[in-house]
């Protein structure tokens, strides 16, 4: 249970059972069912996660997990979740070559309510990256899918990633980390600009 000395960065990122998948996704979808009823939601997340897409390790559902409560008899706590997303990619190099090679989408980036404000998140997309970069993920890109608006996203960029360039995709456009806060967005905050 996170105190106040709670350590984030003792937490543990593994792969989720499927009961896990199963309450990361009731946990979720008080917030992003929107008009679907909650039944309707884990309906869709277990059919989207039989997809083409999904089989055979393309789908990949993770949880962020350390000591429970152990006054309630909680031996693990799930403190938050994501998924990765294996997809073919075509890269071109300076100098013209073109190669396929896989990539990985970081998508439904989620902190269990009770735990927010704790620098869980950062901890967690610290360690998805570490993952992404080793040779387990078998990857030569990776970028974070996000529907929370690009000024969301800068606010947290130094703080998740700390260093390095990185692609987010929202919404269909490719942003370079250098990009100071372009966004579709009504009003847009220039506290969220972020310099290279």
């Amino acid at each position: 249970m996170a105190t106040k000395d709670f350590d984030p960065s003792t937490l543990v990122l593994r792969e989720a059972t499927e009961e896990e998948r199963i309450a990361c996704w009731k946990a979720n979808g008080t917030s992003w069912a929107k008009k679907l009823s909650l039944e309707d939601y884990l309906t869709f997340s277990q059919l989207n996660s039989r997809s083409a897409l999904a089989r055979d390790g393309g789908a990949r559902y993770w949880v962020f997990t350390g000591p429970g409560n152990a006054e309630d008899g909680e031996k693990e706590q799930i403190y938050a979740s994501l998924e990765t997303l294996r997809k073919p990619i075509v890269i071109k190099t300076a100098d013209g070559k073109v190669s396929t090679e896989w990539g990985h989408g970081v998508a439904g980036v989620w902190t269990m309510v009770p735990f927010r404000g704790k620098k869980i998140g950062t901890w967690l997309m610290r360690k998805t990256r570490d993952w992404l970069d080793s040779e387990d993920a078998k990857a030569r890109v990776s970028a974070l899918f996000s529907g929370i608006g690009v000024c969301m996203l800068m606010s947290f960029r130094i703080e998740i990633l700390g260093h390095g360039p990185i692609l987010t995709v929202l919404t269909g456009l490719v942003l370079p980390t250098w990009l100071a806060c372009v966004s579709k967005q009504a009003a847009c905050p220039t506290a969220c600009a972020v310099k290279p």
